[in-house]
């Protein structure tokens, strides 16, 4: 719709082999669904996900993504902190310049 807010997430993955390719894997799976705002996000995350369960480059395959894993909340509460309260934890520090 036009003014919606959606929010989608998946259980937390046991171990994420690779990110690369993951943002390009989300947005294949967007553009999958073009007419439907619920089916694209869910595609995208699901099409993203899978990305992350992939070693290197490789794009999912359709029977590595798994959309009913995804959950939509088209009523998300926009005062919620999404990121763990541990994320600072997980943040990846760069190392310092010389």
């Amino acid at each position: 719709t036009e003014h919606a807010t959606l929010h989608a997430w998946v259980p937390p993955l046991l171990s994420v082999d690779s990110h690369v390719g993951a943002g390009d894997a989300l947005l294949a799976g967007y553009l999958s669904c073009p007419d439907e705002a619920h089916a694209a996000l869910r595609a995208a995350v699901a099409w993203g996900t899978a990305a992350c369960r992939l070693p290197g480059t490789k794009m999912p395959t359709t029977d590595q993504i798994r959309p009913t894993e995804v959950t939509i909340d088209d009523m998300p509460d926009r005062l919620r902190i999404l990121a763990p309260p541990d994320a600072a934890a997980l943040a990846v520090t760069p190392p310092a310049r010389r």
